[in-house]
């Protein structure tokens, strides 16, 4: 009786195996089909499969992970579309889905780094913090994570930002963030030889416009805003008219003493996007760059356009207010 016992019970744990490998092999072949489909940039197609995979394989990694990529991808669609608000929407999404992915799979680095970026994406900077250093310490080796961090904590503190900045070139020397980063800590400091060597070695690596705008605050910070003004306007259009280009390039003619330049740049930035549904912010620093420079004409242009964007009240007030006060 025992025997027999023994047999049938070894009877079902036989047929039980090839199930749940067949249900997981099942599993990686539809996660294969979904990651083909994003790939493509099929995010929708994509997204059908992992809701379907959610209500099975909730206990897998690899389904919330990629359903965080899903959101993360039709995130930045939405953002370049200048949907904003729809865009936030889907990357708090995807750090939601980054959490569930971390909690089942603890020991991933690069899915730690992932989820850092999407963090830092959709603004919530303290779990981006939290991410990015459980990416360093799982794994020691990979330059992204503290080169992430590094510009994560720059403003606030800017000792730590230097150490992570020298790590990560120690571990690849061609890495233009850091050099441009330590470029500008070294402005920052009143050092212009370090920081003009520092970004020498940047722009042997890198001479792209993100690079370039670093490159321009540097030497606004060493008291050469005029310098700074010529590397942004060299620059293709497109590339001097993104929000970082175009806050640089007015924060350089400000610092000549031309407000109307600096209200030139905003209009160019406002102009280059205003498909944006935020472009109304654009549209109001242009105001008051035209204010401050005395063009009351041109301020009263940019503040119909911010209103017909929708600009919140209060900023419109404040602006209008501004106005007023130079009319007195």
């Amino acid at each position: 009786m025992a025997s027999a016992l023994i047999v049938a019970l070894s009877l079902i744990a036989a047929c039980e195996e090839p199930v749940e490998h067949e249900t997981r092999v099942d599993l990686t072949n539809r996660v294969d089909r979904a990651e083909q489909l994003l790939s493509a940039g099929k995010a929708v197609e994509a997204g059908a499969i992992v809701d379907i995979l959610l209500g099975q394989y909730s206990d897998d990694w690899r389904v919330h992970d990629l359903a965080a990529r899903i959101h993360l991808q039709q995130g930045i669609r939405l953002r370049d579309d200048g949907l904003i608000e729809q865009s936030q929407a889907e990357l708090l999404q995807a750090v939601s889905a980054y959490q569930k992915a971390t909690a089942l799979v603890p020991a991933l680095a690069g899915l730690y780094t992932s989820a850092g970026n999407a963090a830092v994406m959709a603004g919530d900077k303290q779990q981006a913090n939290v991410w990015y250093r459980d990416a360093i310490g799982l794994d020691a080796e990979d330059v992204r994570p503290p080169l992430y961090l590094a510009q994560l904590v720059f403003d606030e503190n800017p000792a730590e930002a230097r150490e992570l900045l020298e790590w990560v070139i120690s571990m690849d020397s061609n890495i233009a963030e850091a050099h441009a980063s330590i470029a500008l800590l070294n402005a920052i400091d009143g050092d212009a030889e370090a920081a003009k060597a520092a970004m020498f070695e940047a722009l042997r690596s890198d001479r792209g416009p993100a690079i370039r705008v670093v490159q321009a605050r540097m030497f606004r910070t060493l008291g050469e805003p005029g310098r700074g003004v010529e590397i942004l306007l060299a620059t293709e259009y497109h590339g001097r008219t993104t929000e970082a280009a175009a806050s640089e390039l007015a924060a350089c003619w400000e610092a000549i003493g031309r407000p109307d330049r600096s209200a030139q740049a905003w209009d160019d930035c406002f102009g280059a996007n205003a498909h944006r549904t935020d472009a109304w912010r654009f549209a109001l620093n242009a105001a008051r760059a035209h204010l401050e420079a005395g063009d009351r004409s041109g301020a009263a242009r940019s503040i119909g356009q911010a209103e017909m964007l929708s600009a919140p009240a209060d900023e419109l007030a404040a602006v209008r207010a501004l106005a007023a006060g130079q009319g007195e």
